[in-house]
């Protein structure tokens, strides 16, 4: 669950670089959004779907 938290947490970090004023990489962000957006998507869906893999050591 820390995992699935931690990507919202970056996908909104992400957002708000790409449409602040100063985005000079605006291109290189556009990329890095789209990458974060289908890990975030994926990370859902196995929160979703219960799946028991763990981000965490025994």
């Amino acid at each position: 669950m820390n995992k699935t938290l931690v990507s919202v947490l970056v996908f909104t970090l992400l957002l708000l670089f790409i449409f602040s004023p100063f985005a000079v990489f605006s291109g290189l962000l556009l990329i890095l959004f789209f990458a974060a957006l289908s890990s975030l998507f994926v990370n859902i869906f196995q929160v979703m779907t219960g799946n028991k893999k763990t981000d965490t050591a025994p």
